[in-house]
């Protein structure tokens, strides 16, 4: 019984691909993740330019109070960020067939920062206005922006939700508000992956 269930979980989550058919696939693949994650970096890039001068002349004069300094400084480490992915994705994009492997693992990376930023931005949220919007766009982003396997996402959704969800409890003082955003970003997870 068990491994009927294992059988049918593996036929779902995979699709056979010949082995001559495999490399002209991942090099399809990685040339459109290139292009995808140059693309998103640099629209990083340019919206927390914006973000930190909006932020800079919003709230000039409470800067470094809470929480206007942790905006600030997730704005600036994302900037970096995306900075230092688009360098790498320059880099790995040069010679597609031979950084298949690298471009694969940095795309993972790549999600997974963008994921935990969103996230985090989320939790920030929580101490003013309970939205989790940017971490809702940021789930359903990456389930249709990269082509990235079924099984990385799962694994991706499960450790950065799993870390959201025990982590809103320290931002959200509403019992009503923790409960509605933990269903509903759980559901955008489950749904998000499942059209990934």
């Amino acid at each position: 019984m068990i491994d009927k269930i294992l059988n049918f979980i593996k036929k779902f989550l995979s699709t056979s691909i010949s082995d001559g058919c495999k490399f002209e696939y991942d090099l399809y693949i990685n040339k459109i993740n290139i292009v995808k994650a140059k693309i998103t970096a640099i629209t990083f890039i340019v919206l927390e330019v914006m973000m930190i001068v909006t932020h800079y002349i919003t709230n000039k004069d409470k800067l470094f109070d809470v929480p206007y300094i942790y905006y600030g400084s997730m704005y600036i480490t994302i900037l970096l960020a995306m900075i230092a992915f688009l360098v790498i994705f320059t880099r790995l994009g040069t010679d597609v067939p031979q950084n298949i492997a690298g471009i694969r693992y940095a795309g993972v990376f790549f999600i997974s920062f963008i994921l935990m930023w969103c996230a985090g931005i989320s939790l920030l949220d929580q101490l003013t206005s309970g939205q989790v919007i940017v971490y809702i766009v940021a789930i359903i982003a990456t389930a249709i922006t990269p082509l990235i396997s079924p099984v990385a996402l799962l694994l991706i959704y499960l450790l950065i939700h799993t870390l959201f969800l025990i982590l809103m409890q320290y931002f959200q003082e509403s019992a009503e508000l923790l409960f509605m955003n933990s269903i509903n970003t759980s559901t955008f997870v489950i749904m998000s992956w499942a059209i990934s």
